[in-house]
């Protein structure tokens, strides 16, 4: 059960996000604010909520957990999250897709904390799931994958071959997460708290290993 204290902790970093995703998007005049703020709670929730382990001073360890936006678009949310954690200023955040800047439209490996870059939809799962099988079979670190996707390219016939190959990769070691196109409330962002911190604790998440969220409340 999370706390109530820790549920107002990730709803104030939510809204900071949030913030974040739309002074960037206005100042640049372009992007995709609402794919990224159709998946803020989820994200706040998964980075903050105690189940995502990384060390922020030290992106290159081997230990770190992955994680790939393989909805690259909402890019917004992916460096809103990093400046929630201290990692980006509001002043960095305000050279989003400006010349020059390594906050690009779509997240590129200039950006010192993506794992690949993402965007072209339909690609990004095969490459989690190719991290994961890393970690299990070769370098064998204690890392896990998380891959968020988003509606549109689940018509891409690559995701679910990728999703029915996860047996391939230990299903304990990574997680598949598709978001909403609807707002996520506050009771939302509560369940899923709750359903990244079971993760964290090994226990499956669905038949299929994949985080689909809680039901419409």
């Amino acid at each position: 059960m999370v706390s109530k204290e820790k549920i107002l902790h990730l709803e104030k970093l939510t809204k900071l996000i949030r913030y974040y995703i739309l002074a960037s998007t206005t100042n640049a005049g372009s992007g995709h604010p609402t794919s990224s703020l159709s998946a803020a709670e989820l994200m706040t929730a998964l980075l903050f909520g105690g189940t995502f382990k990384y060390d922020a001073d030290h992106p290159e360890h081997p230990n770190n957990d992955r994680l790939i936006f393989s909805k690259g678009h909402a890019s917004p949310l992916f460096y809103g999250l990093w400046g929630a954690a201290g990692k980006l200023t509001e002043e960095d955040l305000m050279t989003y897709r400006k010349f020059g800047s390594t906050l690009e439209g779509h997240p590129t490996a200039s950006f010192l904390y993506a794992e690949a870059a993402t965007g072209s939809l339909g690609q990004g799962l095969a490459i989690g799931v190719g991290i994961a099988i890393n970690g299990k079979y070769l370098d064998k670190p204690p890392y896990r994958t998380y891959v968020l996707l988003g509606d549109s390219e689940m018509a891409e016939g690559s995701q679910w071959q990728c999703a029915r190959n996860r047996r391939a990769a230990n299903r304990k070691n990574s997680l598949i997460m598709k978001r909403s196109r609807r707002v996520l409330s506050s009771r939302r962002l509560e369940k899923w708290s709750e359903l990244l911190l079971q993760f964290g604790k090994g226990e499956k998440s669905d038949a299929s290993g994949c985080c689909r969220g809680p039901r419409r409340i």
